[in-house]
């Protein structure tokens, strides 16, 4: 089985009624189950549109199927090549074991679901995104609003990893 993109498998999830983005970038193990069985498995989408050829990259894979005219539905094989990809993607760990590489992963998923990518093909977007937290954040400089926007989403944890005490002088 082929592996699938991110770009696969956020239009597999919406398919099938899954809320990836939530999934992987929410701290509650509720919003990281999947469901034994989804409610809905089909996909409308014109000609016209710009996801059309990722559709028809599923389909030519076996992942989806045309039923009727603009209509896809998920495949047996095409769920579960997603079901596999969500459990390395939507990972719970319990506070007390939430770590920096959970928090890497976190950021990471965050910055390629919204294309940021912070140097060699967002290869670096945590190590952006944490220097920037340190170097400037912390040191009330300004940050692109690229970089400020997963700083804003991720504070709380960046905080709870790099939180630099107050020196009395």
């Amino acid at each position: 089985m082929k592996t699938l993109t991110l770009k696969q498998m956020l239009l597999i999830s919406h398919s099938l009624g899954v809320d990836l983005f939530n999934a992987v970038i929410s701290l509650k193990k509720k919003d990281k189950i999947l469901m034994k069985e989804f409610y809905r498995n089909y996909f409308n989408i014109s000609k016209d549109s710009y996801e059309y050829k990722e559709i028809m990259e599923l389909v030519d894979l076996g992942y989806m199927v045309e039923f009727e005219k603009n209509y896809f539905r998920v495949t047996e094989d095409g769920i579960n090549q997603f079901k596999k990809q969500y459990d390395e993607l939507a990972i719970y760990k319990p506070k007390a074991e939430q770590d920096i590489p959970y928090l890497r992963h976190r950021i990471n998923f965050y910055c390629e679901f919204y294309h940021y990518n912070f140097g060699d093909s967002g290869k670096y977007n945590f190590e952006h995104i944490h220097s920037s937290y340190i170097n400037y954040w912390l040191k009330k400089y300004k940050v692109s609003h690229t970089t400020e926007d997963v700083i804003l989403r991720f504070k709380n944890e960046l905080k709870k990893f790099y939180y630099e005490p107050k020196t009395n002088c």
